[in-house]
């Protein structure tokens, strides 16, 4: 049995943008023992201000500012350079977003786990949590592909072994800062999302696997916020700005042109966003600067 390893070693980095200051809180009261970088996109100076009282008394937090939105996946690269830079004992990296709650305890079940599968002979990846959306409660599931399909798998309250999956959400993501710094970092032109699905599959492609672990819990905004329609009973859709639409139909299109990309899942990516497409044409307010955005994205992704 591995026991957990203190968590010294453990550097956390969470990215900014405008954020909901009292789930920051949380997370600082949380990352007590852990190394925690914030890395600011561009926030208003109240804001920084803000962050900056937040942590002031704190002598594991570092605060970097980007005088703009540099996007997610270079923020977080940003982060883990400085690690590399400055703290020579971090081994291992946790990615957070931040609008993500979680206790401490998640954290050490995560790294317990990683160095279980370690200790297993397994070549381990990442290993992420199971997120729980704040406002829904409902459980986003392990990604898996098993047949031709893309699926996901719900474990129950009670299942304590790690399950093999394909894809790790980025919020939560666990990971040695050696195989983080071995396969390049984070894909930069995705800007924001796809990131982490992009990173799931670029890891398989080196031989490493990836694990999801039910023991280990966050709760997690799944997109902006979520809205209800009726399509053969009640559907929950998460509720995205067109902006965000031109980034996830950009970057899914992005995605379909890389060799290392499954084509199960990109069949069914093509697939969810004719699905997307259909949601919001029919169910939102903003349908026509939805579909607009929507159809620039997947012109961009194609022609760039």
């Amino acid at each position: 049995m591995i026991k957990f390893v203190n968590s010294i070693n453990i550097a956390a980095i969470t990215v900014t943008y405008h954020p909901d200051l009292s789930l920051l809180e949380q997370q600082l009261c949380q990352l007590t023992e852990c190394l925690w970088i914030i890395v600011d996109n561009g926030s208003q100076i109240d804001e920084i201000k803000q962050i900056e009282s937040l942590i002031q008394c704190r002598n594991n937090c570092v605060l970097i500012q980007n005088k703009s939105n540099q996007g997610l996946a270079k923020a977080l690269n940003t982060g883990v350079d400085y690690i590399k830079t400055n703290f020579e004992s971090v081994e291992f990296l946790l990615l957070l977003d931040q609008d993500s709650a979680f206790d401490r305890e998640a954290i050490k079940i995560l790294q317990t786990h990683f160095l279980q599968l370690e200790y297993q002979n397994k070549r381990v990846g990442c290993v992420g949590p199971k997120l729980i959306d704040f406002k829904t409660q409902q459980q986003h599931g392990f990604h898996y592909m098993q047949h031709g399909l893309w699926q996901r798998i719900y474990p129950s309250v009670e299942e304590i072994q790690p399950i093999a999956c394909t894809n790790i959400n980025g919020s939560g993501t666990f990971m040695r800062l050696t195989v983080f710094c071995e396969l390049g970092g984070l894909k930069e032109e995705l800007f924001i999302d796809h990131i982490d699905t992009e990173w799931s599959f670029r890891l398989i492609a080196a031989g490493y696997l990836l694990y999801g672990i039910p023991q280990a819990v966050f709760d997690h905004r799944m997109g902006e916020d979520s809205f209800k329609f009726w399509l053969l009973g009640w559907r929950v859709w998460p509720l995205r700005s067109p902006l965000r639409h031109y980034f996830l139909f950009r970057n899914t299109i992005k995605l379909l042109k890389l060799s290392y990309i499954p084509l199960t899942w990109k069949f069914w990516a093509l697939i969810k966003m004719q699905i997307t497409l259909i949601v919001y044409l029919v169910f939102n307010q903003q349908r026509k600067e939805q579909i607009r955005m929507m159809l620039k994205g997947i012109h961009e992704g194609w022609s760039k």
